[in-house]
């Protein structure tokens, strides 16, 4: 195979590159399977954990009830100091799908949850281990769809094909720097992370 026709081709190589980078799509005629490398430390969906900053006398039943209506929880932890026992003021939230966690991040970062008075913080937690995203090009990944496309498919297609996930501010489609030619994926950013991580979810089979 000529170098070429080799660029005109998805390879292998590209996409795991791709999927070690951030949440992709393939988009095909029956099928959109997701593409994401997993590694121990990261949350299974990715992003599906908030780090919260809460008010040391909330409660775990007070944070609960807060959040649930966003979402399943499947776990919530409540950082205490060792020997004392009390809150620190810090917890972790664990929803069942990423959409749930930034939509949860999106509506209660900054607001006071009764009786309480000090504004609760939340965060998308980058990691099990790690504490809230703080990278700013680890936020535009949450916006991002990485999307393995048809060579055919033009930046309409996509659009009709994403818009109904949310509000799409855009999409660039990966083309040959020599020939033009469409290279067989593309990217798609949404306004907000919720929005993102609603269609990654109804587009995985």
């Amino acid at each position: 195979m000529s170098n070429r026709n080799r660029s005109r081709d998805v390879s292998s190589e590209d996409l795991n590159k791709q999927s070690s980078l951030e949440s992709g799509i393939i988009l095909s005629s029956k099928k959109t399977p997701l593409i994401f490398n997993k590694t121990a430390d990261v949350d299974d969906p990715p992003f599906s954990r908030l780090f919260l900053l809460i008010p040391k006398a909330m409660s775990e039943d007070e944070l609960r009830k807060a959040f649930l209506v966003h979402g399943t929880i499947q776990d919530i932890h409540m950082v205490r100091d060792r020997r004392s026992q009390e809150s620190k003021g810090i917890a972790y939230i664990k929803y069942e799908k990423a959409s749930a966690a930034a939509r949860a991040m999106e509506e209660m970062n900054g607001t006071v949850i009764p009786p309480h008075t000090r504004p609760v913080k939340a965060i998308i937690s980058s990691s099990r281990r790690e504490g809230s995203v703080r990278d700013p090009d680890e936020h535009e990944k949450m916006l991002r769809l990485f999307v393995v496309i048809s060579k055919h498919m033009t930046k309409d297609d996509l659009r009709k094909v994403f818009e109904k996930y949310g509000s799409i501010i855009h999409i660039k489609v990966i083309v040959d720097k020599l020939t033009g030619e469409n290279k067989g994926f593309a990217y798609i950013s949404f306004s907000k992370a919720s929005e993102a991580a609603y269609a990654l979810e109804e587009c995985d089979p």
